[in-house]
């Protein structure tokens, strides 16, 4: 909820690389603070300029192959895609 809070008060261009930690950790007293989600970090980092062409090539990638129209993608390729985004998404559920 800090985060989203964080992202409401700068939503378009964020606070700037790496912020997030510094600001949150002086709302919690400490010298630096993780957010433990990659979409808020982002989010606050960099706003919604920098969420957009941060995950577009992900999400294209996605559309396209799933209306058919890359379809020269080995399958090897496409599963490590996925496999890499599965690691990121559990690795910040920890």
């Amino acid at each position: 909820d800090l985060g989203l809070q964080f992202f409401r008060d700068h939503p378009i261009f964020g606070y700037g690389t790496n912020s997030f930690r510094y600001i949150a950790g002086t709302y919690f007293f400490m010298d630096e603070i993780s957010a433990h989600n990659n979409y808020v970090d982002i989010l606050v980092n960099f706003g919604l300029v920098g969420f957009s062409l941060y995950y577009y090539p992900s999400i294209a990638l996605v559309w396209k192959s799933f209306k058919g129209l890359v379809r020269e993608i080995p399958v090897f390729y496409f599963a490590m895609f996925f496999l890499l985004k599965a690691v990121a998404i559990v690795d910040n559920l920890c």
